[in-house]
């Protein structure tokens, strides 16, 4: 039992992994199928929208309040989770190969018609928004990231009502990729400082 009380972060590590590794059939087809339906202005709307996501995420940064300081005790946050030893590269490498397989999940389950139906309107996209963010929050992150994953997941619903769970999914995707590239590279430029 002490083992696993220093260890938490490595065991929950292994189990990811074989999560994944049941899925990967799955994942395999839905990164072919992403990368067929990609164009460059998907990518001009997704790098804006994550761009514009990350000043704002920046504007709240500097406004000091506890609310927005606020997390649950555990910590899943990307710099607790990956320390960039083996098994840092290990799950980066997993979670990129497996964005769009996560995207189409989590638009199923918040958008899509997993349990039952689909997100009928705006009013009921909005509460799905909230509970988006609010889930990723129970998973972790910072109250003020998760009022802006709010933001996306509007953002998510306005596609997903234009275009159904494909559609949603391809920009989910999409901000997922760009956010993960602005995160890596902005993570080392601070190891070079």
């Amino acid at each position: 039992m002490r083992f696993l009380r220093k260890r938490w972060k490595t065991v929950l590590f292994i189990l990811i992994l074989a999560g994944f590794l049941v899925v990967l059939k799955d994942a395999r087809q839905d990164f072919l199928s992403y990368f067929q339906s990609f164009n460059r202005w998907i990518f001009l709307e997704s790098v804006v929208v994550v761009v514009i996501t990350f000043a704002l995420f920046s504007i709240l940064s500097k406004w000091k309040s506890p609310v927005f300081e606020h997390k649950l005790p555990w910590d899943f946050s990307t710099e607790s989770m990956l320390d960039f030893s083996v098994w840092g590269w290990l799950l980066i490498t997993l979670f990129f190969l497996n964005i769009p397989f996560v995207a189409k999940m989590e638009e199923l389950i918040f958008r899509g018609d997993l349990f039952g139906r689909g997100t009928a309107g705006w009013e009921e996209g909005v509460w799905r928004s909230i509970l988006f963010g609010f889930v990723h929050y129970v998973f972790g992150v910072h109250v003020k990231t998760a009022i802006l994953i709010v933001f996306l997941g509007l953002w998510f619903t306005w596609h997903y009502l234009h275009g159904g769970v494909p559609e949603s999914t391809l920009y989910h995707a999409t901000v997922n990729f760009a956010a993960l590239a602005i995160w890596f590279f902005s993570f080392l430029g601070k190891g070079n400082k």
